[in-house]
């Protein structure tokens, strides 16, 4: 038996439509760029403190331009913290209370990247203090220099804290 001319075509446009869809599958997949550092601790320290954190990682996310820092601190460290800030309320009443959780993540935006360095950055105002943090992340050593910046409008006072962490590649 023999085909019409137009069930050949429709039968290579299924399967063109077939291929183009798998390509696009592909791409979209193939060009996710992701990168997770783990462990990341105190340069000074020669390696992770497992009696402050169960767990401190970077997840850099090239395409969607965010980097995420995830602390998951140990119960210790929680219950040193917890204990420290209700004497330094006991000592000082009018003391901003601080909160101390288990889980805390921080976002900050990708302003730059290549193959060796990335930048990032955050602003973020409550009330009337305003805190930039800003991140240099070194790939080829996995160092990550940060620094906060935190600036109280209403008594114009400014603190600057810096920081390096030394993480590993996952």
């Amino acid at each position: 038996m023999h085909k019409l001319p137009t069930e050949n075509l429709y039968f290579n446009m299924k399967k063109l439509s077939l291929y183009v869809f798998l390509v696009l599958m592909w791409c979209n997949v193939g060009f996710a760029e992701i990168i997770r550092l783990e462990k990341c601790h105190d340069s000074d320290y020669d390696s992770f403190n497992y009696s402050d954190y169960d767990n401190k990682y970077m997840v850099i996310d090239l395409d969607k331009k965010i980097s995420t820092t995830v602390t998951i601190s140990s119960d210790y460290y929680l219950k040193r913290h917890r204990e420290a800030m209700e004497k330094a309320i006991e000592e000082n009443p009018d003391l901003l209370l601080v909160t101390f959780n288990k889980t805390s993540i921080h976002e900050e935006k990708i302003i730059y990247s290549d193959d060796n360095i990335i930048k990032t950055k955050s602003v973020v105002q409550s009330g009337h203090m305003i805190e930039i943090d800003e991140s240099s992340i070194d790939l080829k050593n996995y160092i990550v220099d940060k620094s906060q910046n935190l600036f109280n409008t209403a008594t114009t006072k400014e603190y600057v804290f810096y920081s390096q962490d030394k993480c590993y590649h996952k």
